[in-house]
């Protein structure tokens, strides 16, 4: 703490698993409690892999976290319904991986999609998860300037996908069960 003094709000878990028996670790929950009480950090957690969905429920039975930091995007939607439980407890929901680490710009059915819409299929991409009802943050992965424009036409998309039938159809027609995903 006497490198980043004040800034640090957000203290994660990294890569959480049932696993791991982080959960089940009374003492790291009680100091990770102890140290949103001592100092007004928020406490989170990071998830990856195909038990995305049941780490998350296991953490929420917990009480401890306030924010979850997961993979969804239109291939890989698992764990939707748990985001939106964690949602609706309070938690905040943070996006990785919504591009598929650049898997999803090669799929045909989202690339026919942007061309129709006349909008980047990055954009598309993360629209279709800032359009989810778990209402996330999502982090975009832009590693240039011309990405990050790009990945921002992502605002303008949202409340369209939310009032049309094209999330739907993406949503259906790029799912992929989380073992093929994984």
């Amino acid at each position: 703490q006497s490198f980043l003094g004040d800034h640090l709000r957000l203290y994660q878990i990294h890569s959480a698993t049932l696993e791991s028996g982080v959960l089940e670790n009374q003492e790291v929950l009680n100091r990770l409690k102890a140290l949103r009480e001592e100092k007004g950090w928020k406490i989170g957690l990071s998830l990856s892999g195909v038990g995305q969905s049941k780490t998350l429920a296991k953490a929420l039975q917990t009480g401890v976290f306030d924010s979850v930091q997961a993979t969804w995007n239109l291939m890989e939607q698992s764990c939707g319904a748990t985001l939106k439980q964690a949602h609706d407890a309070g938690l905040q929901v943070i996006i990785k991986e919504g591009m598929a680490n650049s898997r999803i710009l090669q799929r045909p059915e989202l690339l026919e999609a942007a061309e129709k819409m006349k909008v980047a299929p990055d954009a598309l991409a993360l629209a279709a998860i800032m359009a989810q009802p778990f209402e996330p943050m999502v982090l975009s992965g832009a590693v240039t300037s011309q990405q990050l424009r790009s990945n921002l036409g992502a605002l303008e998309l949202c409340d369209r996908l939310k009032d049309g039938d094209v999330l739907t159809s993406l949503m259906t027609q790029l799912q992929t069960g989380p073992d093929a995903y994984w």
